[in-house]
């Protein structure tokens, strides 16, 4: 599944529906809303490994290496065609690709 903007309901989502593929851009705008905890993963499609992916909290401009509440985040995924979610909670999330 490609990855240009999203809404997702934690409640209702498959782990295959948390696998984005044909990632382009510079980075992500993550809005979550309700309970939730999310970590970001990421890689190039030629690769074999994922590897987890910091965000930007900018509420608080604080670094985090997961989403554990309600917010908006920015995270960077230049370099990066793939990026997994593991997700669990019962809020719902929005994500867009931000320019390159």
């Amino acid at each position: 599944m490609s990855l240009e903007e999203r809404f997702i309901d934690l409640t209702k989502v498959s782990p295959d529906e948390l696998l984005f593929k044909k990632v382009q851009g510079g980075s992500l705008s993550i809005q979550v809303d309700g309970e939730a905890s999310i970590t970001l993963m990421g890689k190039h499609s030629e690769l074999e490994t994922f590897y987890n992916v910091g965000v930007i909290n900018l509420t608080t401009l604080g670094k985090q290496s997961s989403i554990t509440g309600a917010g908006i985040y920015l995270c960077a995924v230049t370099g990066m065609d793939q990026v997994k979610l593991e997700a669990t909670g019962t809020g719902k999330v929005h994500i867009k690709v931000l320019g390159d």
